[in-house]
């Protein structure tokens, strides 16, 4: 997936679960920010560092749920 593909992944992923960008980094969304993450690591070409770029989700977060 390009950068533009991951954009449109993330805006059709937050539609479905009628959540904004913003909302992911607060707890009721954890689990959400937990499904989206791992999908990105795993169906993206991107390195880990560009995921928290383009989402605005903490770095050290995005590192462990790579992790796990």
């Amino acid at each position: 997936m390009n950068e533009e593909e991951v954009f449109e992944y993330i805006r059709k992923y937050l539609n479905e679960k009628k959540i904004m960008l913003e909302q992911l980094n607060e707890k009721p969304c954890r689990i959400e920010l937990e499904v989206l993450t791992k999908e990105l690591i795993s169906k993206t070409d991107l390195i880990l560092r560009r995921i928290p770029e383009i989402t605005g989700i903490n770095r050290e977060k995005v590192r462990k749920m790579n992790m796990s």
